[in-house]
C-alpha cells in the first residue's frame, strides 16, 4: 500500500471514529478521503485502486457495512440526501458506524514480524 493510500485510509478511519464518538458525520463521498482519492467520475474509474474495492471487488463500498448504514439512514431516519451529517443517532447507527470503522481498520496493512 503506497503512502497516498495509507493516508486516505487513515483519514477515512478518523472520519468513522468521529462518527462513532458522536463528533462527526457522514457526507458520503464529500467527506470520504478514500472516495476523494479514488473516485474519478470524469475518468470513469470508479474506485480504481481503493483498498475497499480491492477487498470487496465492488464499486461504491458495495458489500461493506456502509450499505447497512445508508439503508438505515434512509429507512430509520428518512435521510435520503447528502449532506447527512448525523446530529442524533440511535443504537443501530452506533452499531453500523462501529462495523464500518472496524471494516476500514481491517484494511490496514499487517505489520511484518521480523524472525
Amino acid at each position: 500500500m503506497d503512502i497516498v493510500c495509507k493516508r486516505a485510509l487513515e483519514n477515512s478511519i478518523r472520519k468513522w471514529k468521529k462518527i462513532v464518538d458522536g463528533k462527526g458525520g457522514d457526507n458520503g463521498i464529500s467527506n470520504c478521503a478514500l472516495c476523494k482519492t479514488y473516485r474519478k467520475e470524469s475518468e470513469h474509474t470508479y474506485c480504481k485502486g481503493c483498498p475497499v474495492k480491492k477487498k470487496t471487488k465492488r464499486d461504491g463500498c458495495d458489500k461493506t457495512p456502509y450499505g447497512k448504514w445508508i439503508s438505515h439512514q434512509e429507512k430509520g431516519h428518512e435521510n435520503y440526501f447528502f449532506p447527512l451529517m448525523i446530529v442524533e443517532k440511535c443504537k443501530t447507527c452506533e452499531r453500523y458506524a462501529k462495523e464500518e470503522l472496524n471494516f476500514l481498520k481491517s484494511l490496514r496493512e499487517k505489520k511484518k514480524v521480523k524472525k
